[in-house]
C-alpha cells in the first residue's frame, strides 16, 4: 500500500485462477501472510499502524476512531462491487448483501474459474441459460447455486456490452502471460500482446458504458 493510494506492482502478481482464500501470489511467502483472503485484514493492519505513526505529529486526533466500523464498510464496498460485477443496479443494502455472500459462497465451494464466473453471468438473469448451457454450465448446480440464481434474479440487470456475447472470456492467468512473453522472446513476435491489449480495452470500456 502506498500512503498517496497509487497502485504499484512490485513483481510476483498474480490474478487467481478460481476463487480460494489460501491463494498466494508470491513465491516466497511461504506462509500465506500476503494470501489473497487476508488482505482486508492486512489493510486493516496497515492502517491502524498509520495512525499510530501519525499520532506523534497530531497526538490529539481523532485517528483510532477513524477505523471504527472498517469491516461493516469494507463489507459493504465489497457487495457494492459485487453487484456492479455482475452487471446488476443495486437493490438495497439488505439485498445486495445477500447477493454479495452468495456469491463468494458459490465461487469458494465450486471452484468455477473466477472470470468465467462473471463473464458468464453478467447482466443477470438474462444470462443464466447461456451459463447453463456454455463450458462452466455442469457447475452451477447445487443448493448454494440456487440461492445465488434466486438473488441474481431478484435485481435488475444494467445494459450489457457486446464484449459479453463473444465465446472466450477476457483473463490474464500467469500462464497466458508466459506465453505472450515466450512468443516475444523466442521470436519477437508481439501479436499475442498486442490481441490481449485490445481485448482488456475492450472490456474496460464495457464495463464504463455499464457503469
Amino acid at each position: 500500500m502506498t500512503i498517496t493510494g497509487e497502485s504499484f506492482d512490485y513483481g510476483p502478481w498474480r490474478f487467481v485462477p478460481a476463487f480460494d482464500a489460501s491463494f498466494v501470489a508470491a513465491y516466497f511467502d511461504s506462509s500465506g501472510l500476503y494470501a489473497y483472503g487476508r488482505q482486508p485484514a492486512a489493510v486493516e493492519w496497515n492502517l491502524s499502524q498509520l495512525a499510530n505513526a501519525l499520532r506523534l505529529i497530531a497526538p490529539t486526533a481523532p485517528l483510532g476512531s477513524v477505523l471504527v466500523g472498517f469491516e461493516e464498510r469494507y463489507d459493504r464496498a465489497l457487495a457494492n462491487a459485487t453487484v456492479r460485477r455482475l452487471g446488476l443496479s443495486p437493490g438495497g443494502d439488505d439485498i445486495d448483501a445477500a447477493l454479495a455472500v452468495a456469491t463468494w459462497s458459490f465461487l469458494e465451494s465450486s471452484r468455477m474459474s473466477f472470470e468465467g464466473f462473471f463473464f458468464d453471468l453478467f447482466g443477470g438473469s438474462s444470462r443464466i441459460p447461456r451459463a447453463l448451457a456454455g463450458p462452466r454450465g455442469a457447475g452451477y448446480s447445487g443448493a448454494r447455486w440456487e440461492t445465488l440464481r434466486a438473488l441474481v434474479e431478484a435485481h435488475e440487470p444494467r445494459p450489457v456490452a457486446a464484449v459479453f456475447d463473444r465465446e472466450g472470456v477476457c483473463s490474464m492467468l500467469i500462464d497466458e502471460v508466459e506465453t505472450i512473453w515466450e512468443a516475444i522472446a523466442r521470436h519477437d513476435d508481439w501479436s499475442l500482446l498486442e490481441r490481449k491489449i485490445v481485448d482488456i480495452r475492450d472490456v474496460g470500456a464495457s464495463f464504463a458504458l455499464t457503469a
